[in-house]
């Protein structure tokens, strides 16, 4: 259940984040940095998914 909130506030930081990606990258010109940071920013969404449905089966097995 922590781990869960871990790794979603981390996604949070990490979008709250993109917005200054965004402004270094236009000043160096540099558009793959947001795609590549925006990638990275959803990364932590799909584990913190992964990690529910994985709870959701343990507890389905203990019961």
């Amino acid at each position: 259940m922590t781990i869960k909130k871990m790794i979603l506030g981390m996604g949070i930081c990490y979008t709250l984040f993109l917005p200054f990606i965004y402004r270094v990258a236009d000043s160096e010109d540099a558009p793959g940095l947001v795609l590549m940071f925006g990638v990275v920013a959803l990364v932590p969404y799909v584990v913190s998914v992964f990690a529910a449905i994985l709870e959701k089966l343990a507890k389905q097995v203990v019961l």
